[in-house]
């Protein structure tokens, strides 16, 4: 089986991957069972599988390393270490299926009540011990399960507390992290598919979690076990544990090194942690002197430098500084000296941070004047209070009571409820111990926070806090429905006159312990601080900072660096190895050498700086004649990189740099140097750049950013996110308009230059918002140029329309000019059209918009130019919507005025444009003898579109090209607006004259506002008026009494003339 293991799978082989990790579960299984398996298993060829395997995909190199975690508490703490098989207390068998029917049928009903959620019969039943917490049915299911898949968050964190725990709690209960599932998974397979990344950290290395089942009894049941222990016989197994170690640590130290995955990476330093802090003191040394090993003290120290070398992994640092810790004591000046040399003990220093002796007395002197103050017997408005980190004020109608990690209010009328503040969260509590976070919002915190504010201005600033509580006993202090007891040393609980609940704050805990009226306990701890609204004492000092699990982890690497530093690196600081002095006084000789040179001091010295260079430069040579000498941190801290910087760099002395002769002196006295050597090799220069590299290698380090790391700050969903801005006018700023206080929303990769262009739309006024005679292409024009535009491709940039959006090509982009007013657009439909705009017919988005107009077989649209310009060609662009509506047979027109209009050219079942946003040109001929040209042109429907039904004329693009002969000098449009001004003058002549003869029984005919195509019959006709309609319309008829098609004729400004003839 062991020789199975060491086939190491290659990556693609997935099955035999499998096949090793099932085996290696089955090893453990039987280690964990039978010590005469263990014992024949450690004596076989196990070693040389297992760093077969190493070299396998990561799944299989975790699973090796969970079996290796296992057989070193084996073989150096013994069979006793490793946790029992069952949990709980002694008077009950724990997970003991109950076979007999009635029991099933009980259990059942229990399950039914976890179904119905029902929280209080389930736990009613738990406590008084008629039914078994770890209970499993016929399918293998706990109540636990049950409760997860079907109950309450309460259901689960009492069976969890009740011997129903997870992850931890099972490890430390027994649990085999190595059992697989149907699919042959295990627990850490299965967590790292659902992404739980917690318990993925747990149980990459169970073995910090599996501990005796006894562990923490009463000291008593300890002492007998310690002497049992050393009576009887020796822990582990003594004949192996040294063999394993010495094979063992080397491998795990390259496996560090080799690998760049970070789950195997803390892997292997755990186990590295493991075996260092099982090993003696001999062993060790032993092991570092042997042939194996005999660069293992490099090694072992080159990992925690790297490991210190990371930011953000305290865990990694934490472990590091164990090992540094074991290393040092057990391996005494073997490690010392190469700490020193690879820079560790500087690392460590920088961890430590500086010494404070301002914190020990702040911490102290509270304590000091706290003994010199009784407790207060009442809770009163307007004095401050506190209770070890806590806060406490009485309000109008509440008592507050608050630190870095929570705030809680406790309203005097309250029956048991209460709101509290956590990592920045506003809930409520009730009795159940389920809070609810409906009430979070930014507007309630802020009256949370107004309300606690407006308490604490009531004290004076020079009040001095009283403490309460400080000493257990019976004293209460009643504030509302409120009361606070201290029954137990650092605890004080809060009580409701309404309520058997309790709420119980701690001298350790960021946070509070809830205990339901049902007896259950819910910890709620803060993993942040709160802000700094909150602070912490009444004398301006912060009080203990919150420590989360991360921050505890924090001052744990600190503490222990500090200790490390002062019991061990301090002395090792104070007297730096030889080679680093003899560097340094090589950094100190090439400077002189240079400031000799550089002052150009007397003849008598033209050589002293030669001969003091030559001098260092030759002991240089020989410190690096041999490789291992000096680290690339040693190289660095003694200022030799700088130095030779210096000597070989004409840069230094600015005034000096025109000169080149002193450094070609100092670069040939170093090449002289660096080439005299007697193997006939520059094996000194190559040396030199080796070291030169391996220092840029340690110092410079770019910041690696994985994008695909779910939750990362990094990750490319935040390129997603728009970034918000407040505009703000400079002082002194008048020519810019003012929006200050404007929000500005921006794509994070929008450049620079499109926020600069789109922000000068908002403050600045564009060159088509000055008078017409400004723009550039009206002033050539009016000088007396003329420009011709030739057709490329379909809407180039070589078009009159882009030609004057663009300014005469001068604007940094262009603009529809239709929208600003640079030509006037008309249509047959008047300004409005049914969809789209009339600036869209000259659109040149990337995509075509829904322009068209109504179902009329007349239907135009046209263009002033205020220009005189001899088309030669134009294209057009269908525009979306309707189907099948692209123009089949249309006209052509220009004109001078905008009433009479030449026909230049005439399509006739056209079919060029199809599909949605399709282009087409078409060449123009107009006449030889023409020289002005025309300002107006048209587009005109001339018969059925695509569809062969309907008349929409569909335009979302038109461009023109030709030649420009002038600029038209009178008012643009002006055609439109004395069209428009003609059709005023008509209707109120209508409405003055004409309405009075429009009675019932007239006869009548089309109108000018006529919107009801042919329905007035081909030719048109007459119609007669039968009576009043809607709105006082009038309603007509045809001669023969037909109804028009039952519809009321209402008309949107007059009363026009109907024809129905033929009906």
């Amino acid at each position: 089986m062991s020789c199975h293991v060491g086939s190491a799978p290659s990556a693609p082989d997935a099955k035999l991957s499998n096949q090793v990790s099932t085996i290696v579960s089955l090893l453990s299984t039987l280690c964990r069972g039978s010590p005469l398996v263990t014992h024949d298993l450690l004596r076989s060829a196990l070693p040389d599988s297992m760093e077969s395997a190493l070299g396998g995909d990561e799944r299989c190199v975790l699973d090796t390393m969970r079996l290796v975690d296992l057989l070193l508490v084996l073989l150096f703490e013994g069979r006793k270490a490793l946790p029992k098989s069952t949990a709980g207390s002694t008077s009950r068998i724990p997970g003991l299926r109950r076979l007999d029917s009635s029991g099933e049928r009980s259990h059942r009903q229990l399950i039914d009540c976890i179904r119905s959620k029902d929280t209080d019969a389930l736990i009613d039943a738990i406590d008084t011990g008629a039914f078994e917490v770890n209970f499993m049915d016929d399918v293998g299911q706990t109540l636990l399960n049950w409760a997860s898949a079907f109950g309450t968050q309460e259901m689960v964190e009492f069976l969890c507390e009740r011997g129903g725990g997870l992850a931890k709690t099972l490890l430390r209960h027994g649990a085999n992290p190595d059992l697989r599932d149907e699919d042959g998974k295990t627990p850490l397979d299965k967590a790292r598919e659902r992404g739980h990344s917690e318990v993925v950290a747990i149980l990459q290395s169970p073995g910090d979690w599996m501990c005796p089942v006894n562990k923490g009894d009463d000291k008593k049941k300890k002492d007998v076990n310690k002497e049992e222990e050393e009576g009887g016989e020796p822990k582990g197994d003594p004949e192996m544990a040294p063999i394993y170690l010495r094979r063992l640590l080397p491998v795990f130290a390259q496996t560090f090194q080799q690998t760049m995955l970070p789950s195997i990476r803390k892997a292997s330093l755990a186990l590295i942690r493991k075996m260092i802090h099982y090993s003696s003191d001999v062993l060790l040394k032993e092991v570092c002197h042997s042939e194996v090993g005999h660069n293992l003290p490099t090694v072992l120290v080159e990992i925690t430098a790297t490991v210190l070398d990371q930011e953000d992994d305290d865990d990694g640092h934490l472990l590091s500084l164990q090992i540094i810790r074991d290393l040092v004591d057990k391996g005494g000046d073997v490690f010392l000296d190469q700490l020193a040399r690879l820079g560790v003990i500087n690392k460590v220093s920088t961890l430590a941070g500086p010494v404070s002796d301002d914190e020990n007395e702040d911490e102290t002197k509270p304590e000091k004047e706290d003994e010199a103050q009784e407790d207060a017997r009442e809770v009163q408005q307007g004095k401050p209070y506190h209770w070890k980190d806590w806060s406490i004020i009485r309000g109008r109608d509440c008592l507050y009571i608050w630190s870095d990690a929570a705030a809680l209010e406790l309203s005097n009328g309250s029956n048991g409820w209460f709101r509290f503040i956590l990592d920045g969260k506003l809930a409520t509590m009730y009795s159940s111990g389920s809070p609810e976070g409906g009430s979070d919002s930014s507007e309630s915190r802020s009256e949370f926070l107004e309300k606690l504010q407006r308490a604490r201005s009531q004290v004076k600033p020079v009040t001095p806090s009283q403490p309460i509580l400080s000493i257990v006993g019976p004293t209460k202090l009643t504030v509302g429905n409120w009361s606070l007891t201290c029954l137990k040393e650092g605890e004080i609980a809060i009580h409701n006159s309404d309520g058997q609940q309790a709420t119980i704050l701690k001298e350790d805990l960021p946070g509070f312990v809830f205990e339901s009226n049902r007896g259950t306990k819910h910890s709620f701890t803060a993993e942040t601080s709160l802000g700094s609204e909150f602070v912490t004492g009444w004398t301006g000092k912060r009080g203990r900072k919150l420590k989360s699990k991360l921050e505890k982890t924090k001052q744990k690497v600190k503490s222990m660096a500090r200790e490390l530093y002062d019991d061990h690196f301090k002395a090792v600081e104070s007297m730096p190895r030889g080679v680093v002095v003899t560097l340094r006084n090589i950094s100190t000789q090439l400077e002189s050498a240079w400031e000799l040179h550089s002052n150009r001091q007397c003849i008598e010295g033209e050589n002293t700086w030669r001969d003091l260079m030559k001098t260092a430069l030759e002991n240089l040579i020989v410190v690096l004649k041999d490789e291992n000498t000096i680290s690339p941190y040693e190289m660095c801290s003694s200022g030799l990189v700088q130095a030779l910087f210096t000597v070989l760099n004409n840069s230094v002395d600015l005034e000096l740099k025109h000169d080149c002769k002193p450094l070609m002196e100092r670069i040939n006295v170093f090449k002289a140097a660096f080439s005299e050597n007697e193997d006939g090799e520059s094996r000194p220069a190559v040396a030199l750049i080796r070291k030169l590299i391996a220092v840029l290698e340690s110092i410079e380090r770019l910041p690696l950013h994985l994008y695909d790391t779910p939750g990362s700050t990094y990750n490319l969903q935040i390129l997603t996110r728009r970034l918000r801005f407040r505009l703000e006018r400079a002082p002194g700023e008048t020519a810019l308009i003012d929006r200050t206080g404007r929000m500005l929303k921006m794509e994070p990769l929008a450049t620079v230059e499109s926020l600069e262009q789109y922000l000068l739309k908002m403050v600045a006024k564009q060159w088509y918002d000055f008078e017409r005679s400004s723009f550039v292409f009206v002033r050539k024009l009016r000088e007396g140029q003329t420009f011709t535009f030739r057709h490329q491709h379909d809407f180039d940039e070589n078009g009159i329309i882009y030609w004057v959006g663009t300014n005469a090509k001068t604007a940094y982009e262009w603009v529809n000019p239709a929208a600003y007013g640079l030509v006037v657009v008309t249509s047959s439909e008047g300004r409005n059209l049914p969809y789209g705009r009339l600036e869209d017919i000259l659109s040149r988005d990337s995509s075509a918009l829904n322009c068209h107009t109504n179902d009329d077989k007349n239907a135009w649209f046209a263009v002033d130019l205020g220009l005189w310009v001899i088309p030669s060609a134009y294209t057009l662009r269908h525009a979306r919507g309707y189907g099948r509506s692209a123009l089949r047979n249309w006209v052509f027109q220009v004109s001078k005025d905008g009433q009479n209009w030449t026909t230049l050219y005439t399509h006739v079942d056209d079919c060029s444009l199809n599909e949605p946003g399709s282009t087409a040109a078409w060449p123009l001929d107009p006449s030889k003898e023409e020289k002005q040209g025309w300002r107006h042109i048209r587009i005109k429907q001339m018969g059925k579109n695509a569809s062969g039904q309907t008349h929409y004329l569909s335009l979302s693009g038109l461009e023109l090209y030709g030649t420009v002969t002038a600029v038209c000098e009178d008012q643009l449009g002006k055609a439109v607006k004395e069209a428009e001004a003609n059709l005023r003058r008509q209707r109120r002549l209508f409405r003055s004259q004409v309405m009075k003869y429009i009675v019932p029984g007239a006869r009548v005919v089309r109108g000018i506002d006529w919107k009801w195509r042919d329905q007035d019959g081909n030719p048109t006709g007459e119609g007669i008026v039968t009576g009043e309609a809607h709105n006082g319309k009038k309603l007509k008829r045809s001669p023969s009494s037909c109804s028009f098609r039952g519809q009321t004729i209402q008309m949107n400004c007059l009363i026009t003339s109907l024809c129905l003839k033929g009906w």
